[in-house]
């Protein structure tokens, strides 16, 4: 009787810890989701190097990319170490994928009077991207910040995968995966729904015992 009462004490305190450890978190990165304006507004580089701010207010990564701390994003919402590649990329025979309804990543540079941006982008083992922009192309080399999902006034940007990446999303694609707040949620829920188990079982050993 006493053990299951040191667990169930132990799994209070842990679910205790889970969930402040959890907000403040969440605080201190600033997505409070009941606030009006995006986090995106409010923060730059606040998702971390190939970082996708969605609509939703929150972090995910850009598909082809995985959490670099999947801990930070499942358990803290924590994501400034934002993303890494799922595949090493091989300059030679990378593709490049299309993603629309985004805000242009910060930084970058212009070239004027291009017309094979594409061409441009993978002669340089460096450039990770580019836009098709009036008169010419922008690039972007090395990791991707502040790049947003938007309901209007986005534009195509072109990201360099690897020619494995592309193949196995070939069957359809999405901007972001949310992985890391689904196993947040996950775990979250099997502990408390195991603390009610192992209340009632105790609850109703006390009960018996006193008859």
């Amino acid at each position: 009787m006493e053990n299951f009462l040191i667990i169930f004490l132990v799994l209070v305190s842990y679910t205790y810890m889970f969930v402040e450890a959890s907000s403040s978190n969440s605080s201190s990165s600033g997505l409070n989701k009941n606030d009006s304006t995006t986090i995106c507004d409010q923060y730059s580089r606040v998702c971390g190097p190939n970082g996708n701010c969605d609509e939703a207010k929150t972090c995910v990564c850009l598909d082809g990319f995985t959490p670099k701390s999947p801990t930070d994003y499942a358990y803290y919402l924590n994501f400034t170490q934002g993303c890494v590649r799922n595949k090493p990329l091989n300059c030679s025979t990378d593709v490049f994928v299309r993603y629309s309804s985004l805000k242009e990543p910060s930084g970058g540079y212009s070239l004027s009077n291009q017309q094979d941006c594409m061409g441009k982008c993978k002669s340089n083992c460096s450039c990770m991207a580019y836009s098709v922009i009036l008169g010419g192309c922008k690039l972007w080399n090395g990791d991707l910040f502040d790049v947003r999902l938007v309901k209007q006034g986005g534009q195509d940007l072109y990201i360099r995968m690897a020619v494995s990446e592309e193949q196995e999303k070939s069957g359809g694609r999405k901007h972001g995966r949310k992985e890391g707040a689904v196993v947040g949620i996950v775990v979250g829920s099997i502990i408390v729904i195991f603390m009610i188990i192992i209340a009632s079982w105790y609850m109703l050993r006390k009960k018996t015992a006193s008859k």
